[in-house]
């Protein structure tokens, strides 16, 4: 673990790991494998820390962060992501590709639409969007964070999903 430091505006830095297991190593597992935890003043989301693959917890609350980078759909093994008391207003369409994600935390933002992309994180189980100015049918498919509204919700941004490329792909 690396201690909590105050550097370029960043309040606090936390990096866990642990060491592999040899059967992790020959198997290439990393599940559960690493967290960071980036708390503070940031801005901007570094896009370099879409390159750390293994993580499966990134934790980027408490900052000033507007946006969440379209290479954040790079995190592969990513399975929670608290995001919360931010300003970000929109998400990535990689959101997406984050299916192993079973936690997103994104409460107290400025998310008012979310992309279609979203209905395949088929693992969610942990969704929590309040205090976001939700336009209203997405506020509908959206009430409580509960598993049923999770179901609810990926069935509403499938439809949504089909129904955009099927009339994308109309000349």
């Amino acid at each position: 673990m690396m201690p909590s430091r105050r550097h370029n505006g960043l309040n606090e830095l936390t990096m866990q790991s642990r060491l592999m297991s040899d059967e992790e190593n020959k198997t290439g597992k990393k599940s559960e494998w690493f967290r960071l935890n980036l708390f503070g003043t940031l801005k901007n989301f570094p896009p370099s820390l879409c390159s750390l693959t293994y993580i499966t917890t990134l934790v980027v609350k408490n900052n000033h962060l507007e946006r969440l980078p379209e290479e954040l759909g790079n995190l592969h093994n990513l399975v929670n992501l608290d995001a919360s008391h931010n300003k970000i207003s929109s998400l990535p369409a990689s959101i997406g590709s984050l299916i192993e994600l079973r936690s997103l935390i994104l409460n107290d933002n400025k998310i008012n639409d979310l992309p279609h992309e979203i209905g395949h994180l088929l693992n969610l189980r942990h969704f929590n969007l309040h205090d976001n100015p939700l336009r209203s049918d997405v506020s509908e498919v959206y009430s409580d964070g509960s598993e049923q509204c999770i179901r609810r919700m990926v069935r509403f941004y499938l439809e949504r999903y089909y129904i955009y490329t099927r009339f994308r792909s109309i000349p």
